[in-house]
């Protein structure tokens, strides 16, 4: 009981969610846990996605962060590439995304900043430029939990499209397949360098 209080304080420091101990049951069975928040004045919604995952953070954190690789996982991404080293832990990465027709393709800038405490790690990012958004900003948490990662996906998206509003259904399906395969990814990746 101690050691789920220890992790419940360093989530609440650390991540976005704060599962239950009801929540983080589920998650040890491979469940997900999914929040859908609905923002006033938004077109679309923000999706936090929480999963427990293979490996430790810093085994996740050292994949993730090598975002020109993010193309060739992601879905729909044409492009990722390291446009500019702001500091340490910050750097500018544009990507392209894939856009259904008759809408252009999503071109985009964001500053991505890594942060440690501890065993913890976050990836955060916001937006520098884009073609088709007016904002973004989202995370990657990734927390020490039992030899493994509690992993926090966090996303919100502020479209400038008129079509905008013709995907607001997509947009949580959208995010479930990226986290679905980012885990896949973060696994094999991980698993190929043992």
């Amino acid at each position: 009981m101690r050691f789920l209080f220890l992790l419940l304080i360093s989530l609440s420091a650390f991540a976005q969610t704060n599962p239950t101990p009801e929540e983080i049951e589920k998650l040890k069975k491979g469940e997900q846990l999914k929040q859908v928040i609905n923002l006033p004045n938004e077109i679309w919604p923000k999706v936090i996605i929480t999963a427990l995952i293979p490996h430790t953070p810093k085994e996740n954190i050292d994949v993730m962060s090598k975002y020109e690789t993010q193309k060739d996982f992601i879905p729909d991404m044409k492009k990722s590439k390291i446009v500019e080293k702001v500091s340490d832990n910050a750097t500018n990465v544009e990507f392209v995304l894939k856009m259904p027709w008759p809408v252009e393709d999503s071109k985009y800038t964001t500053t991505n900043i890594i942060e440690q405490n501890g065993d913890n790690y976050k990836l955060r990012w916001h937006l520098v430029k884009a073609n088709q958004m007016k904002a973004t900003q989202g995370s990657m948490d990734f927390v020490a939990f039992e030899g493994k990662t509690l992993f926090t996906y966090t996303t919100h998206i502020t479209p400038d499209s008129s079509f905008a509003g013709l995907f607001k259904s997509r947009v949580v399906s959208d995010v479930e397949k990226t986290v679905a395969v980012i885990i896949k990814h973060l696994d094999k990746t991980v698993t190929s360098k043992k």
